[in-house]
C-alpha cells in the first residue's frame, strides 16, 4: 500500500468567492487534484466538505450541474482518476485519521476503467463542448494517473507484471515498455549543450579540455 502524506501548502477556499473569482478557485483546485491527491489528500477533504457545506454545484459555473456528484467529477476532480466508490473509499478513510493511498491493484483496476472508457469515448466520438465554461486541465505527460493509463491501453502485459510488483515504480514500467523514453547521458549532453549560454559553453569546454589534458598523461 502506497503512503500518502497530508500536508503541502494551502489551498485556496472557495467560501465567499462568486462568478470570476469562484471560477478561478476551482481551476486551482482542478490542477492540485491533477498531480498531488497521489501523494497527499488533505486537500481532497477540503475540497469534498466545501463543495457540500456550500452546495457548489446549485451556482458555481452558472448551476451547470445537476448533481453534487456529476459537479465533483467534472468542475473539481476534472483529471484526477479515481471511481465513485474508490473516491468514498479514501475520504471515510481519511476521515478516519488514515494515511491512505491506492493498493497497486487498485490503482491498475482503476487505470484499466479509465483506458477502456476514454477507447469508448473515441470510438463514440465524443468530445468535451468547447462551449462549456468548465476549464479543463490536462494532466501532465509524466503523471502517475496518465503513465498508468497509457501502460492499459499500450502495454498490458507490462501494466500486469507491475500489477505483480515486478518494477519499483510506474515510471519503471513505462520505461520497460517503451513509454517513456530516457535520453542517453550523450543525448543529455547534446540537449544540455544547447540549452547552455555562450558563457556557460565556454566554462564547460575549458573544463573538458583540462579533464582530456589529464587523461592524455
Amino acid at each position: 500500500m502506497a503512503t500518502v502524506t497530508v500536508d503541502s501548502g494551502e489551498l485556496p477556499s472557495a467560501k465567499g468567492k462568486e462568478g470570476y473569482e469562484l471560477n478561478r478557485v476551482l481551476q486551482h483546485w482542478g490542477m492540485i487534484a491533477d498531480g498531488r491527491f497521489e501523494y497527499d489528500c488533505r486537500a481532497l477533504l477540503q475540497m469534498i466538505d466545501e463543495v457540500d457545506e456550500l452546495r457548489l454545484w446549485e451556482y458555481a459555473h452558472g448551476g451547470l450541474y445537476k448533481t453534487r456528484d456529476e459537479f465533483l467529477e467534472k468542475a473539481v476532480l476534472i483529471d484526477f482518476d479515481l471511481t465513485e466508490s474508490s473516491l468514498n473509499k479514501i475520504v471515510g478513510r481519511l476521515r478516519g485519521g488514515e494515511k491512505f493511498g491506492l493498493s497497486r491493484k487498485e490503482e491498475v483496476a482503476q487505470a484499466r476503467v479509465n483506458a477502456e472508457q476514454a477507447k469508448l469515448n473515441e470510438e463514440s466520438g465524443k468530445k468535451i463542448n468547447p462551449s462549456s465554461n468548465t476549464t479543463r486541465v490536462k494532466d501532465s505527460p509524466g503523471s502517475r494517473s496518465r503513465l498508468l493509463r497509457a501502460l492499459a491501453r499500450r502495454a498490458p502485459e507490462v501494466l500486469k507484471r507491475y500489477e505483480c510488483d515486478e518494477f519499483t515504480s510506474v515510471r519503471a514500467a513505462a520505461i520497460a515498455a517503451g513509454i517513456v523514453k530516457v535520453k542517453t547521458p550523450l543525448e543529455q549532453l547534446d540537449f544540455w549543450w544547447a540549452k547552455a549560454s555562450q558563457d556557460q559553453q565556454r566554462i564547460f569546454a575549458e573544463k573538458l579540455k583540462s579533464v582530456l589534458n589529464l587523461v592524455s598523461y
